[in-house]
């Protein structure tokens, strides 16, 4: 079903691309190539988009593209006979984070897709099999901090993150990639500076050669400068580059691109461009434009009200990023969902507030829990809203032990033996006792007690 969405989706967005006019030759350029056969289509039509915005900056259409398709970039460098240096200075770039499961360690951990690691624990990572030798040697740990970058602007932002290992897969349920070298300097009219090569875009590939670190780099580019007039690179923008393409579009068209991020872009199935539209409604969003922060607001509770459950779904994932930065705004307003007709609606709601893990959601979560006592059905929530409702409370953390022993303790709840399982994740001395009781109790369900 998310494949026949993501696909319906795509063919939308085709169809906007082949649907606008433009006197913008480099647009019009990038636009035919998109809908053309040729190999490496997207990758040409991106460095069409850059020269598209260098020459008209206000065009919302090629900031949108350009974000869209800067997956990757394909650029020919002429070196000529004197052998000039591109102009580039590199670092290594560790790995990027291509997928994170839902629940996993990683996840609660609050990492993202786009995020680059470049070290985990003591061990510094410079491609996927740093990575694996580092995450194998710390499997037997109870935790590990993973070091991570994001470029920003002309800087690169440093963040770290402590994930749990205890009971974790292999993988901290995360999938990773190879991110080549990030340019960490272009010099001013340098060759590369003419090709539109930025800060914070890696270089996949130099002459079809994979480069994994900066002495692939140097040796790629040394070889090619003994044997051609030019060098071909392969680059890939950062998804927070992509997002501010995004953002700039909506600046110069608002209603139009506001629509398109939220029902369209979302939707994509490839998981970096998801981000680059997160990306894009958070700046929005955090911008000092109240109306537009409005609009935003109005246009995500539309769609978590919607009929369609990938709308909801992503409205509820958005809401859930921007109330971790804005709680006071956005936790009242999933709470108010607690009431809608929509079952969906509610089940999205209690999701986001799980992932915003606010103290005041907890109250209305527990109350919502405790509905499946209620002896009139229809003031019954969802078994499967309630479910997630524990969910929510396990990561909200130990405040809401007290909340959890109340569940437990009664013994009508449908919701026991979830409170248990939450308890024992949280691990609080103070639920010892009643769970101690449960154990005592006589029933006919078997629940395993992990002290």
């Amino acid at each position: 079903m998310r494949t026949l969405l993501s696909l319906i989706a795509c063919f939308t967005l085709i169809a906007f691309v082949m649907g606008c006019g433009s006197q913008n030759e480099h647009l019009s350029k990038g636009k035919e190539l998109i809908k053309s056969n040729k190999r490496e289509k997207e990758a040409k039509a991106t460095r069409q988009f850059k020269e598209a915005v260098d020459i008209e900056p206000d065009n919302a259409e090629a900031h949108y593209l350009l974000g869209y398709y800067a997956s990757e970039m394909e650029v020919d460098i002429e070196i000529g006979t004197q052998n000039k240096q591109p102009g580039l200075k590199v670092k290594d770039n560790g790995v990027i984070v291509s997928e994170v499961k839902s629940y996993s360690p990683a996840d609660r951990a609050g990492m993202r897709v786009g995020d680059i690691i470049y070290k985990v624990g003591s061990l510094e990572v410079h491609n996927e099999e740093d990575y694996q030798r580092a995450v194998e040697a710390s499997l037997d740990a109870g935790k590990v901090t993973l070091q991570l970058a994001e470029p920003k602007g002309t800087e690169t932002i440093l963040r770290s993150v402590d994930v749990s290992v205890q009971n974790a897969d292999e993988d901290f349920g995360l999938k990773i990639t190879d991110n080549g070298v990030v340019v960490s300097e272009v010099q001013e009219k340098s060759l590369a500076d003419l090709e539109y090569i930025e800060f914070g875009e890696s270089i996949q590939a130099v002459d079809g050669r994979e480069i994994k670190d900066s002495t692939d780099y140097q040796q790629a580019i040394e070889a090619a400068m003994n044997k051609s007039w030019e060098v071909q690179m392969k680059l890939k923008a950062p998804v927070e580059k992509r997002g501010e393409h995004m953002y700039l579009a909506y600046k110069h068209d608002r209603k139009k691109y506001l629509e398109i991020l939220v029902y369209e872009t979302l939707r994509d199935r490839e998981p970096e461009i998801q981000e680059a539209a997160l990306n894009a409604i958070k700046r929005i969003y955090m911008s000092d434009d109240k109306k537009a922060q409005k609009d935003v607001l109005k246009s995500l509770m539309d769609a978590i009200k919607s009929k369609d459950s990938r709308d909801r779904y992503d409205a509820g994932w958005v809401l859930a990023e921007l109330g971790k930065r804005d709680p006071d705004t956005i936790v009242p307003k999933l709470i108010d969902l607690f009431d809608h007709k929509r079952m969906g609606t509610r089940l999205n709601a209690v999701l986001a507030l799980g992932e915003i893990k606010d103290e005041d959601a907890v109250e209305p979560l527990v109350a919502l829990i405790m509905s499946g006592s209620e002896e009139d059905e229809d003031k019954r929530e969802d078994v499967e809203v309630r479910r997630i409702a524990v969910e929510a409370l396990s990561r909200i953390g130990s405040s809401v032990v007290d909340e959890l022993i109340t569940i437990l303790e009664n013994r009508g709840s449908s919701m026991r033996v979830d409170a248990i399982e939450v308890l024992t994740r949280i691990g609080d001395e103070h639920a010892v006792p009643s769970l101690l009781k449960v154990l005592g109790e006589q029933g006919s369900r078997q629940v395993e007690v992990r002290f």
